[in-house]
């Protein structure tokens, strides 16, 4: 036997007994119901602004009904390594509206101030599902000074399920800095829970949440689980696998993605939708997916648009973009491929309203609440993401997509006329 077949036969004896691992703690969940969380059951745990933002704001506000004063908050600075800020007294702000001097406008999700004038302020843009505007985090920057009045006074996170960068059409000017659910988010929550471990009300509800960010991030919650794999890598040397399966792992996560784009845009051409792909490099999804796992600067923001229907003289697009699952919105264009979202966007949501489909608004844009597409996970696949790989698996739930937006788009041109 070579050394290439030894290396092959060693590793899959490592995962034969992972497989053997991973079913003994799958049955104890099975029976425990470990796994049962209030905010799925209630379908709510992708929500941005309506669950995480205002979550994250409750514990953060020392003035809130949790009666901890600013326990949570100064937790909170202590993780993310801010020092010199007054938490007794300070106020939070959740869906801030603005208007800037240049005529834009946003709504900054969560904003942690001092009392007084020139106060220090932290400012949170929360993206888990939804796509980069355009300046975005430079027009927070540029409001947050106007009250600072002092660059050293003023935080600007962009927090993400995972800690990646904003993309640069939304951060040519600010100075920001990276958050994630992942780790800074998750850290923070469990400290909470230790402060709160006498009180079942909260440390539940916050077992819980942290529990929710397991789920998003597709990260085992079981820990002893994870110990016994830890301790089967060192066994026998297997540990001289681990960066060949890490390779192999990210490869695997690359065709993939790379197999749900083809696919998809191949059912969608099947039943004739005009498509544009947008941000996907010289139309070369393999390179943008590559970029994409890499983490590159610019590689935050593409996918595919379909057209729809026409609406007085704006055309309905239905974007698909990637960000760690997929995000289904809603956008305008008029004659010149011009973004009219904001010119037709009270008229659409109207419209949308009337359908069996429920959007909501997130960044300026109406957003698909539930599809099949938004369950997915590319940035941590779990079992039901790796089945696609199995091509009749991709096809199918492409096709049930594809169908699932004709109806959608019927419904729409119904309503329409």
């Amino acid at each position: 036997m070579n050394l290439v077949s030894s290396k092959i036969m060693n590793i899959q004896n490592l995962l034969d007994r992972v497989s053997t691992i991973k079913f003994k703690y799958d049955k104890l969940l099975e029976r425990d119901a470990l796994d049962f969380n209030i905010f799925q059951a209630l379908q709510i745990g992708h929500r941005e602004t309506t669950l995480h933002s205002r979550f994250l704001s409750f514990l953060l506000n020392p003035h809130a009904e949790h009666l901890q004063n600013d326990t949570f908050l100064r937790l909170f600075l202590k993780e993310l390594e801010i020092q010199d800020f007054n938490s007794s007294d300070a106020i939070v702000i959740t869906e801030n509206y603005f208007f800037h001097e240049n005529g834009e406008k946003g709504y900054i999700d969560i904003i942690v101030k001092e009392k007084g004038n020139s106060p220090r302020m932290i400012i949170i843009e929360n993206k888990i599902w939804a796509e980069d505007q355009h300046r975005q985090l430079d027009r927070y920057y540029e409001f947050g000074l106007k009250f600072t009045n002092d660059k050293d006074k003023l935080h600007l996170f962009y927090l993400t399920l995972t800690g990646y960068e904003s993309s640069e059409k939304s951060a040519q000017l600010a100075d920001y800095k990276l958050c994630s659910y992942e780790s800074d988010i998750k850290n923070w929550i469990n400290n909470c829970i230790k402060e709160v471990a006498l009180i079942p009300s909260l440390r539940e509800s916050l077992s819980q949440y942290s529990q929710l960010i397991d789920h998003l991030t597709n990260k085992p919650t079981n820990m002893d689980y994870i110990n016994e794999i830890k301790e089967a890598l060192k066994q026998d040397d297997n540990y001289q696998f681990i960066g060949d399966i890490e390779t192999s792992i990210l490869e695997l996560k690359i065709e993939l993605q790379v197999k749900f784009w083809e696919t998809l845009i191949n059912a969608f051409e099947d039943h004739d939708f005009s498509i544009y792909k947008y941000g996907m490099a010289d139309d070369d999804v393999l390179t943008s997916v590559k970029k994409w796992h890499y983490q590159s600067r610019n590689n935050r923001d593409y996918g595919v648009e379909v057209y729809l229907t026409d609406i007085e003289d704006m055309q309905i697009y239905l974007c698909f973009t990637i960000i760690d699952s997929i995000g289904s919105y809603i956008t305008l264009y008029d004659e010149n491929d011009n973004d009219v979202i904001e010119k037709g966007k009270s008229k659409i949501e109207s419209i949308l309203r009337q359908l069996n489909y429920e959007f909501y608004s997130e960044g300026g844009y109406p957003v698909w609440k539930e599809n099949i597409l938004s369950v997915l996970n590319f940035k941590n696949p779990s079992k039901k993401e790796y089945a696609l790989l199995q091509e009749e698996e991709m096809e199918r739930l492409t096709n049930n997509f594809v169908e699932e937006v004709i109806s959608f788009k019927n419904q729409l041109k119904r309503k329409i006329n």
